[in-house]
């Protein structure tokens, strides 16, 4: 039987929370990098059902978060050797 695929998770909710993949295109980095900042505390979220997406993660960003997430990313660039 063929594999049906769910639709991919909008950028942003109805309350203007962010998805995974969302906070990746707006802050420029990978959606790894979102599950790192959320699972160390950097950046609040919370988990809830989506249409047929279960416990999916939607992040608050306001202008406090946004400014140390882009801060940190900052720092991450300028320790990174060059290759």
């Amino acid at each position: 039987p063929e594999r049906v695929r769910m639709p991919p998770l909008p950028a942003q909710d109805e309350a203007g929370r962010y998805s995974v993949p969302g906070m990746a295109a707006r802050m420029g980095v990978a959606e790894s990098t979102v599950y790192r900042w959320i699972h160390t505390g950097l950046v609040p979220a919370v988990r809830c059902d989506y249409g047929t997406h279960r416990s999916a993660f939607w992040l608050s960003l306001d202008e406090d978060v946004e400014a140390r997430l882009r801060a940190i990313r900052r720092g991450d660039r300028a320790k990174t050797p060059n290759r």
